[in-house]
């Protein structure tokens, strides 16, 4: 058996609590999952200590989700860092799910360019080249459709 211990962040905890669960969750031997609400989650947090990220409410707008991941991407990871968004399947949800991402992918730069950039995986001249939008198809395959 491998107990998880849990600690959590939304509206309701104070700034001096969030500051002690976030040190709780980036120390060896802390907290192994921490539950974030997007709105909490989106700024002024460093969560290099995590690699998983699970969204479970898509956003209209996708900047907020990408904002949220970039406390995980932050220079100091050095782990591979996995997104997986959780949505019903043919509900309101799936499409908000394919035009929030269908949205962003169309942006330039990408979040995903940016972070190849400085994690040195792309030089800025290539990215330049190869900044193309992505197809919705190329969207969907990347998506994880849950049925209910």
């Amino acid at each position: 058996d491998t107990d998880l211990r849990c600690v959590q962040i939304d509206g309701k905890v104070s700034t001096k609590r969030r500051n002690a669960i976030i040190k709780d969750f980036s120390s060896p031997g802390g907290a192994q999952v921490l539950l974030l609400s997007l709105g909490c989650g989106a700024t002024g947090l460093t969560l290099t200590a995590a690699s998983r990220a699970y969204l479970l409410e898509p956003q209209w707008n996708p900047s907020i989700e990408e904002q949220a991941l970039a406390r995980i991407h932050r220079l100091g990871q050095t782990r591979e860092v996995t997104t997986i968004r959780y949505v019903i399947k043919d509900s309101i949800e799936q499409v908000r799910a394919y035009s929030s991402v269908f949205w962003f992918a169309r942006a330039k730069p990408s979040l995903q360019y940016v972070l190849d950039v400085q994690n040195g995986k792309l030089d800025l001249m290539s990215m330049l080249l190869s900044s193309r939008p992505a197809t919705e198809g190329q969207i969907r395959e990347r998506m994880m459709v849950r049925s209910p």
